[in-house]
């Protein structure tokens, strides 16, 4: 393809390749956009590389993106997975952790809207400071889970 476009898309997740000395990066695009996805990009190739450049958005840019999910619904999920409440647990104030080994799934929504800064998981969908907070805090559940492993 010779024309150049650009998709919005969500940096969700990185890790490392060791092996290569290069990062993964995970970008959420919503799927409805498949198609131009695959128009921009095509798909790649084991013996093709195909370079793109990754820009930041401004945040007023970014204010109507879409994720696949609403990040409260993620929260929701992350909160009923009894992984991601040992990690709170874990990675909680010293005298919250001490006295629970895992929170429930009441003790894990609190403490995720206690580490975003709101009252309700739904402000993780309209408060951008709170979604990056949430987003950060899921990495570091996920990079807790990739050392666990």
């Amino acid at each position: 393809m010779t024309d150049l476009a650009s998709i919005k898309a969500v940096y969700c997740e990185w890790k490392m390749v060791k092996t290569r000395k290069a990062l993964v990066l995970l970008f959420e695009v919503p799927l409805e956009h498949q198609e131009l996805v695959q128009q921009v990009l095509g798909t790649p190739m084991p013996d093709e590389s195909i370079w793109v450049a990754i820009a930041k958005l401004r945040p007023e840019a970014t204010a109507k993106v879409q994720t696949l999910r609403p990040l409260s619904q993620v929260a929701g999920t992350l909160c009923s997975i009894v992984t991601f409440r040992r990690w709170l647990a874990a990675t909680s104030e010293p005298e919250d952790a001490a006295q629970f080994a895992v929170f429930d799934i009441d003790m894990a929504a609190q403490a995720v809207r206690t580490r975003c800064g709101i009252t309700s998981r739904r402000e993780l969908d309209s408060n951008i400071d709170a979604a990056r907070k949430f987003r950060d805090m899921r990495t570091d559940y996920e990079n807790w889970m990739r050392d666990a492993a």
